[in-house]
């Protein structure tokens, strides 16, 4: 497996999401190389179509190779940088069919992997900006509609097991998983998977 995104997937260091995940696998037995080549701050967008950050976004993280899974984070931080004012549609349409999303997805599964798909989980603090930005929500009901569309997408809703009233989740921050938060979210990955 192969991690791609942004700070949610490289939040802890050496105790990521990822890297906790390798760890809660070989404690289920399973034997799992995992890449994480997560970036703090990483966007989507390469800042070529007019959004995203030329010097730090996710295509140029992925390494080549025989990767059964990819998992996969980002757009909020594409979303932010435009002020809250970039579509959900530049990543997905809603008919799904289309968008950056999209078009880095199919680039995977061309390569033969399936894609684990991160939706995020929201800020402890109810004020925060991403909590009143709508093209975040909108996003984030989009990936889970689309990997509800598609059999080589498989949601990973980190929603489902962190809540902002579950302060241990959250790192001091409010906005990103603590240690034990990374852990919960690796073993929903392992759970999703099966394993």
């Amino acid at each position: 497996m192969q991690a791609l995104g942004d700070s949610i997937l490289d939040w802890n260091e050496e105790l990521s999401t990822p890297d906790v995940l390798a760890e809660i696998l070989k404690e289920r037995g399973v034997s799992a190389q995992i890449l994480n080549n997560a970036v703090s701050g990483a966007t989507l967008g390469c800042g070529d179509n007019g959004y995203g950050d030329p010097d730090n976004c996710v295509p140029p993280q992925y390494v080549q190779g025989q990767w059964d899974y990819i998992l996969m984070s980002g757009g909020a931080n594409d979303i932010d940088l435009a002020d809250c004012e970039l579509s959900a549609d530049t990543f997905v349409s809603p008919q799904l069919d289309a968008g950056y999303t999209v078009e880095l997805i199919d680039g995977f599964v061309a390569a033969g992997s399936k894609v684990l798909l991160y939706s995020y989980f929201y800020p402890r603090d109810a004020n925060h900006r991403f909590n009143s930005c709508t093209p975040i929500f909108t996003l984030m009901e989009r990936y889970k509609a689309l990997a509800k569309s598609r059999d080589d997408i498989i949601l990973v809703d980190a929603s489902s097991v962190i809540s902002s009233a579950d302060t241990e989740m959250y790192d001091e921050d409010g906005v990103h998983p603590s240690e034990k938060g990374s852990r919960k979210v690796a073993e929903l990955i392992a759970n999703v998977l099966g394993l």
